[in-house]
């Protein structure tokens, strides 16, 4: 971990614990869950996309065209790589338009 993300996760711990003391657990929450309201809305305005896409399609993109690559036996030429960039492109869209539904099911 780097030294500039280790401080930023130290700053908001040290910054969550102040206000837990100061307002409670239950305002804290409120106040963390309307600022991820808030960043998901702004996201959707520039982006077109879900905080939950931005976030997650490419960590679960990834493993599931590597299993599918695995599955049909793919080769590892510029053949291979092609597949691999189509599957890449059709799964992510897939996975985004899922987060997207669920993004504003929870949003």
């Amino acid at each position: 971990m780097s030294k500039k993300r280790a401080n930023s996760i130290f700053s908001l711990i040290v910054l969550s614990a102040i206000l837990i003391y100061t307002f409670g657990l239950k305002y804290t929450l409120d106040l963390y869950f309307q600022m991820l309201k808030m960043f998901n809305s702004i996201l959707l305005q520039l982006t077109n996309t879900s905080i939950l896409t931005a976030m997650f399609k490419c960590c679960i993109t990834f493993p599931i065209v590597g299993i599918i690559l695995v599955v049909i036996g793919s080769p590892r030429d510029k053949e291979g790589h092609l597949i691999g960039k189509a599957l890449h492109f059709i799964v992510g869209y897939i996975i985004g338009f899922i987060l997207d539904c669920i993004s504003s099911v929870i949003f």
